[in-house]
């Protein structure tokens, strides 16, 4: 395997605007889960697992809630820090000193993106559990996979159509 250059890539603003909004996305978790948390009494069940209709299969305690916030911050958290080497990435182009500024700062905007969607779906499914709880919605949409699958490959097909006609 080839040694790829290291660069550090200095985000743009638009790169920072998405770091922002990642971050706002994962605040806005925490803070409705921790609302959540005082206003839902101990005895509530809550739905933890719904089946492929979006309609809840298995209930659990109001400590639940917890988990999608965890999961969202173990995900944020790791694809910030792999951000940071983007010359461990797999990339479909050799990767050369001069396409390297390039590929890498597609590479990582791919993953801000993906970052982004990953944190809205959290969000998503923490916020349909709750109007499940309330009784004001029930369950998950029925386009849940669709919405999920959308959000992670409009990213990367964007990031595969720019490396393919930027050859580099």
């Amino acid at each position: 395997m080839q040694k790829r250059p290291s660069l550090n890539i200095q985000p743009s603003k638009l790169d920072k605007f998405l770091e922002i909004i990642a971050v706002v996305l994962l605040l806005s978790l925490w803070l409705s889960c921790f609302w959540a948390l005082q206003h839902i009494g101990p005895e509530k069940l809550l739905p933890i697992h719904f089946n492929l209709k979006g309609i809840p299969d298995k209930y659990g305690s109001k400590n639940s809630l917890l988990l999608p916030p965890i999961m969202a911050t173990v995900l944020y958290s790791g694809i910030t820090f792999l951000n940071k080497f983007p010359e461990t990435f797999n990339y479909i182009r050799p990767i050369t000193m001069e396409n390297a500024h390039a590929a890498y700062t597609r590479a990582t905007r791919l993953m801000r993106w993906l970052k982004i969607g990953l944190v809205f779906v959290f969000c998503y499914l923490e916020a349909s559990i709750l109007l499940e709880a309330y009784n004001i919605k029930p369950g998950l949409s029925n386009y849940f996979s669709l919405f999920f699958l959308t959000i992670l490959l409009l990213p990367t097909a964007w990031y595969l159509i720019q490396t393919i006609r930027k050859i580099g």
